[in-house]
């Protein structure tokens, strides 16, 4: 995946002249990088800029520029303009979130088996290695691959989602979810963990001994994972050995 750098000026021209200069300085430095500068909708009126960022994007290709929503301030008195524009860098946070999560299909047009030594950024979870996800998502052109992608975009339109598993496991990554974060411009159906569900007497196999590890691991998913004191427990005892 390609370097970027996000800037964020007041909307003032002022202050977006002086970040474009920065972005122009940095790229003297690093050309491989590209600039995106987040604009948002200044709430009086401040100079017009399109002409100056048309000439800008025209001669500076790799600097970006991206209009956030206009958000509308609730204050109905203020004393000098710099109250207005804090109230509207305020409000519209959610829409640089929104920015810098865009999904990952639509940053890169390279296949991940392609993406040596670059990470990803996956809401809820630590840098992971492209080359590490699973075999159906690391070729693009895979028949596999867009069917995950096309069912993946259904989740939106979900009326709820059940994950086999419990909050208290993958907490980090079941907020991440339900906050919205996975899919910024779209709605997030409500989330139900439901797990784990597993076979309470399970014969399929093994050599019939059941270590002190098993019995710990039954305990703490006795009544569907909601036994939290022994959870705890095995989830200490796990990380003393990792």
């Amino acid at each position: 995946m390609e370097e970027a750098l996000v800037l964020y000026p007041s909307p003032p021209i002022g202050h977006l002249v002086s970040m474009v200069e920065l972005g122009k300085l940095i790229l003297t430095r690093r050309p491989s990088l590209s600039i995106h500068i987040l604009i948002a909708a200044s709430p009086y009126v401040a100079g017009k800029a399109d002409k100056y960022m048309a000439t800008v994007s025209a001669n500076f290709p790799s600097i970006d520029f991206h209009h956030l929503p206009t958000v509308t301030p609730v204050s109905t008195t203020v004393t000098h303009h710099e109250e207005l524009t804090l109230e509207v860098l305020h409000l519209s946070k959610p829409h640089v979130h929104e920015e810098l999560l865009r999904p990952i299909q639509k940053k890169t047009s390279r296949s991940f088996k392609d993406m040596k030594d670059q990470y990803l950024d996956i809401p809820g979870l630590p840098p992971i290695l492209a080359t590490d996800l699973p075999n159906p998502f690391l070729d693009r052109d895979n028949q596999a691959y867009q069917q995950f992608l096309d069912f993946s975009t259904q989740f939106p339109q979900a009326s709820g989602i059940m994950i086999n598993t419990f909050e208290l496991l993958e907490s980090k990554v079941i907020r991440a979810i339900s906050d919205g974060l996975c899919v910024p411009n779209n709605r997030t159906p409500p989330i139900s963990c439901i797990g784990p569900l597993i076979v309470a007497d399970d014969k399929r196999g093994g050599n019939g001994k059941i270590s002190p590890e098993d019995n710990e691991a039954k305990a703490a998913l006795s009544d569907g994972g909601s036994s939290h004191v022994a959870l705890s427990k095995l989830l200490e005892s796990w990380k003393h050995e990792i």
